[in-house]
């Protein structure tokens, strides 16, 4: 969760499979079977990554108006609209902490403004909730990511 808690950011492993198919016996259908992919039989300059990381940003205002889309049944309309989106800082609440995240991440990260304030927008935000913070735990030091 964001410091703010306007996001988050989710991080999935992803395995790829194996996937093999094969006729039923004594019916007309296809059986598929899917197995964790180990990479056992490939030349190693042609070997695929069995693993990997997907990660992404979400807003929290954004998943609550979008959850609507998960119950329609046909014919039905969403309540949202986009300027709902732009009344949530749809958009803000994904980029600014990921540009802070960048910034924190690197030298390059850090000297880069991605074309805007990102800090002083931050700031702006949870001015009052990091003050308050502070004087509740002075001697605190804590990096965060996220």
């Amino acid at each position: 969760m964001s410091q703010d808690g306007t996001s988050y950011l989710k991080i999935d492993e992803v395995q790829d499979l194996s996937l093999r198919c094969r006729p039923a016996l004594h019916k007309p259908a296809i059986v598929f079977n899917a197995s964790a992919f180990t990479g056992e039989g490939l030349e190693s300059e042609n070997f695929l990554v069995p693993n990997w990381i997907e990660v992404s940003i979400h807003s929290t205002k954004v998943d609550e108006l979008l959850s609507q889309n998960e119950r329609l049944e046909l014919g039905d309309e969403v309540g949202w609209l986009p300027e709902h989106f732009t009344k949530a800082d749809a958009a803000q609440t994904l980029y600014l902490p990921a540009c802070e995240m960048l910034k924190q991440m690197d030298g390059i990260g850090y000297h880069n403004e991605h074309h805007m304030k990102v800090r002083d927008i931050l700031e702006t935000r949870s001015m009052a909730s990091e003050t308050a913070s502070r004087r509740s735990n002075p001697a605190k030091s804590e990096t965060i990511y996220w």
